[in-house]
């Protein structure tokens, strides 16, 4: 499960590991159970290639910085869905608000922490 620090976490890492494989994260939305992420991608690219560096760095340095060694688990697969260039400022407001969404799964920030 997704809580407060995986969350920071994973809001500071992906935009920059995306980067790295030629994507830019245009929007982050993270809830209890899962992740969207909407990315601005070339037109030929290789999806499946982006997606797994994704999930093993991320698993990887995740595990490494968890005291108790766990970490993130990715499922193995993924959805994926295009965006028109006119429903992107839609599809931003939609990956962002997946708290709001799914208000049974949104990750509540710990007691003293702002």
């Amino acid at each position: 499960m997704i809580g407060p620090k995986e969350e920071r976490f994973l809001k500071g890492f992906l935009p920059g590991q995306a980067e790295r494989n030629g994507a830019t994260v245009m929007a982050i939305g993270v809830v209890t159970d899962h992740v969207h992420i909407l990315l601005r991608l070339e037109p030929v690219f290789s999806v499946p290639k982006l997606v797994q560096s994704l999930k093993r760095a991320s698993s990887r340095l995740s595990k490494r910085d968890d005291e108790a060694g766990r970490g993130l688990r990715w499922a193995k697969g993924y959805d994926l869905r295009s965006v028109s260039p006119r429903n992107l400022d839609a599809a931003i407001r939609y990956v962002r608000n997946q708290a709001s969404r799914h208000p049974d799964r949104a990750i509540e920030a710990p007691v003293g922490d702002s």
